[in-house]
């Protein structure tokens, strides 16, 4: 037997004590399950993955358009949307606020099984790379984040497969770790994750920019760029449109100021992590500079340090995001660079950089504990003592920040008949009015959309569809992505839906369709009409027919891939475990 084989009891092994490890760590949620989190921006989040299941679980429709808040907006277009995810399914199954629960404890087991996986591939002992999984998904990052309802925080779980993709197919050079580095990018954006994605890819390209140069061959960026391409293609129906609405909607924000050592040191050891904790000298919530690590790390990530050749490797990252999370310390701070480029020149909040530079950091620490466990008996007992240290002090500091999120509660609102716009509840309750098939003009979305709809207590609505002339108009069907009108008017007229109007929606039979003062508008004819207003974006089917393509061609690729392990290269034959 070749004792250099991947062990498959490993991966059971890993796979069980990571969905432990997420239980423990994901307590809070857990013994509230079914409670609806409230803090932050759970209510945005909830409306997202609300908007999803009714368009396909009450009509049967594909997640385009979103009419339950903000007047009208696309879904699927929306960066942070999370309908491309195989979590889906459970959404259908269980409701947005369960499915999302569950989700938190799945995509942590997620995040501690890859980087236990990444350790794995950077040849570290499995006690090692069992400590690489505690620091960075046993941080308080994690919980911070979902306390404060930032759901696409999720992806961030995907990073460490990744870069475990990454570093096989620059071994190797073979074309199944490139398509799965792209599965991976594809199903991160499909989740939401550009931001996670914008801040790994960068240091993607920096790591093989310096492996490119050590080895001499210029192949470690075009893997990257090829994982890129592939998975760009592969979740082309959400990114395109998503590219489309951020161009014509842009958010630029200022690139502020510097973050200061102060908030840095406290976010790396602050012990009772809350997520309305407020930090001397840091503009926003605890939530944005939580980073725990363990003092039990400390030593052995200076063990790391220590260590030359394979810690080395991330040496370059962990300094780049640590440099990254000063924010705009100089005229020519790295991050002020960065952020005069798209997609940077959207993202503010610099020290999110901190959740990676953790990930790197326990690499190293990881490094540093097998440099002990070969030091002799005492230093290996010495390692073990203060690896055991740090997984039960990250225990007692992390889990308690989700309690953050279950500080409220919901309105009574009464259901309703038909939908219609109104006013009132707060941003804070947009998933309560959602619910209740009515639409909460009073909102919060990142994207600068101009809400253009009517409540239904103004003063100058006229009703969720009017004719601007005399005549009268009568709603046959309602569905988020399909409106269906007769109209009858004695002269041509302009039927007007209160909802926003986005170049997405088409007429049937051809009817002209336009901006009227910001809301949604067809011409009619003279005389009895029935109008079909259907949000089908062009973006959206040419998304369709290039992720087709790239399937096509990837499955081209994978059927040319000779799977024996005898024409494979050793590095390859070995796998992601290496003993």
């Amino acid at each position: 037997m070749d004792r250099r084989r991947p062990w498959p009891w490993e991966a059971i092994a890993v796979a069980v004590l990571a969905s432990a490890f997420a239980i423990a760590f994901t307590y809070p949620v857990w013994l509230r399950l079914g409670q609806r989190p409230t803090y932050g921006d759970w209510d945005q989040h909830l409306v997202y993955h609300l908007g999803a299941v009714a368009a396909v679980s009450r009509y049967g429709q594909l997640p385009l358009w979103n009419p339950y808040y903000c007047g009208g907006v696309p879904l699927l277009a929306n960066p942070q949307s999370r309908v491309m995810t195989p979590f889906f399914g459970l959404h259908l199954l269980a409701g947005p606020v369960t499915a999302l629960e569950l989700e938190i404890v799945a995509h942590l087991a997620i995040a501690a099984a890859g980087a236990y996986t990444l350790a794995r591939v950077a040849r570290l002992r499995p006690p090692a790379s069992a400590l690489t999984a505690l620091t960075w998904a046993g941080s308080s990052w994690f919980p911070l984040h979902l306390a404060a309802g930032h759901t696409t925080w999720l992806a961030y779980a995907y990073i460490p497969w990744l870069y475990a993709a990454l570093l096989q197919a620059w071994r190797t050079r073979h074309a199944g770790w490139l398509l799965g580095a792209g599965l991976l990018i594809a199903l991160a954006v499909g989740e939401g994750g550009f931001y996670a994605l914008s801040e790994a890819l960068l240091f993607a390209s920096a790591m093989a920019a310096v492996e490119a140069i050590r080895v001499r061959s210029a192949w470690p960026l075009v893997a990257v760029v090829l994982s890129m391409s592939i998975g760009a293609g592969l979740v082309a129906p959400k990114l395109l449109p998503s590219l489309i609405l951020m161009a014509s909607h842009p958010r630029p924000t200022p690139a502020g100021g510097a973050t200061g050592w102060g908030p840095l040191l406290a976010a790396l050891t602050e012990r009772r992590p809350r997520v309305g904790t407020s930090v001397a000298g840091f503009g926003y919530g605890f939530w944005e500079l939580g980073a725990y690590l363990s003092p039990g790390t400390w030593p052995l990530l200076a063990a790391g340090l220590l260590r030359t050749g394979a810690a080395r490797r991330w040496l370059l990252p962990a300094g780049l995001a640590a440099v990254m999370a000063l924010g705009a310390f100089a005229d020519y701070a790295p991050w002020r660079l960065l952020h005069l480029l798209p997609p940077y020149s959207s993202e503010d909040v610099p020290t999110r950089f901190l959740i990676l530079f953790i990930l790197f950091a326990g690499l190293v620490a990881g490094h540093g504990f097998d440099r002990l466990a070969r030091a002799g008996r005492s230093w290996r007992a010495a390692a073990c003592l203060l690896a055991a240290t740090a997984a039960l002090d990250c225990w007692l500091v992390a889990p308690p920040a989700l309690t953050g999120a279950f500080n409220g509660s919901d309105p009574t609102i009464g259901l309703s008949g038909q939908f219609r716009q109104v006013a009132g509840g707060g941003r804070d309750h947009m998933y309560p009015i959602a619910s209740v098939q009515l639409g909460a003009l009073d909102c919060y979305e990142p994207i600068p959309i101009a809400v253009a709809a009517v409540a239904d207590t103004a003063i100058d609505y006229r009703g969720e569809q009017y004719l601007e002339r005399p005549g009268q108009v009568t709603a046959l069907g309602w569905s988020p992505d399909r409106l269906v009108y007769s109209a009858a008017s004695p002269t041509p007229n302009v039927l007007v839906v209160n909802q926003n109007y986005d170049p997405g929606w088409q007429a049937e039979p051809g009817a002209n369709v336009f901006d009227d003062r910001g809301r949604l508008a067809v011409s009619i004819p003279a005389g009895q009409t029935t109008v079909a207003l259907t949000y089908d974006p062009p973006s959206f089917r040419a998304g369709l027919a290039i992720a087709l393509l790239t399937a096509m061609a990837a499955s081209v690729a994978l059927a040319r891939i000779q799977v024996s392990a005898g024409s494979l290269p050793v590095s390859a034959r070995r796998g992601a475990f290496r003993s």
